[in-house]
């Protein structure tokens, strides 16, 4: 996974992230745009907030939103205070008509300057059959959060439940967010597969080994 995460037939596969505001933003990509709308949302709210802010935005009637604030304070108040330092913002994100109606990548979470962005689950996502299965460390990811395999004769079905979504996103996703914000110093003289390396180290080690 990466600061840019996305599901396709074949599993999980990583994008590219940044540091810069509003660089690497597509107008064209409707997970880009949502990410693009709330930063515009929280712009004046960072201005004299001390700490992280935690924003939720409203939920698309036709989205789940796999965590609460709740949750996620819950989450970050448990890890080392250094590995959140300077962190400004993490937003839950409420999903749009756009997505909905696109058949790109489907986005997870972003991590971009100094803000973590969550995204939303289609609905319609929560049970799929996979024609090209995903390669074993994805299967391992959605296994270990709870996720039901089962065969098809046509593929592969994977359901999550509302209880593996949020352990999913909550160990797998936010984790692997922080871990890039823990590792941002590094980003520049790394390749994305190192970072992305550590990302996944970390929402393993963190999310699962070492559970807040």
């Amino acid at each position: 996974m990466s600061g840019k995460i996305f599901m396709h037939n074949g599993g999980i596969r990583s994008g590219s992230w940044s540091k810069s505001k509003y660089t690497n933003l597509r107008s064209y990509d409707p997970w880009d745009l949502e990410v693009s709308a709330a930063l515009s949302k929280i712009e004046q709210k960072l201005e004299n907030h001390k700490g992280i802010l935690f924003q939720q935005l409203r939920t698309h009637p036709n989205f789940v939103s796999p965590l609460k604030l709740f949750d996620v304070k819950v989450m970050v108040g448990k890890l080392p205070a250094e590995f959140v330092r300077n962190l400004e913002a993490i937003v839950l994100l409420g999903g749009t008509n756009k997505q909905l109606k696109s058949w790109r990548l489907l986005t997870y979470g972003v991590y971009f300057s100094n803000k973590i962005f969550i995204h939303a689950f289609p609905k319609k996502r929560l049970e799929r059959i996979y024609y090209s299965i995903p390669k074993p460390s994805t299967l391992y990811e959605y296994r270990r959060a709870g996720a039901i395999m089962e065969e098809h004769k046509s593929g592969l079905r994977i359901r999550f439940d509302r209880d593996a979504l949020k352990t999913f996103f909550e160990r797998e996703v936010l984790m692997h967010e922080i871990g890039h914000h823990v590792d941002r110093a590094n980003h520049n003289c790394k390749s994305d597969k190192k970072a992305e390396g550590f990302a996944d180290w970390f929402a393993t080690h963190y999310g699962y080994h070492e559970r807040p």
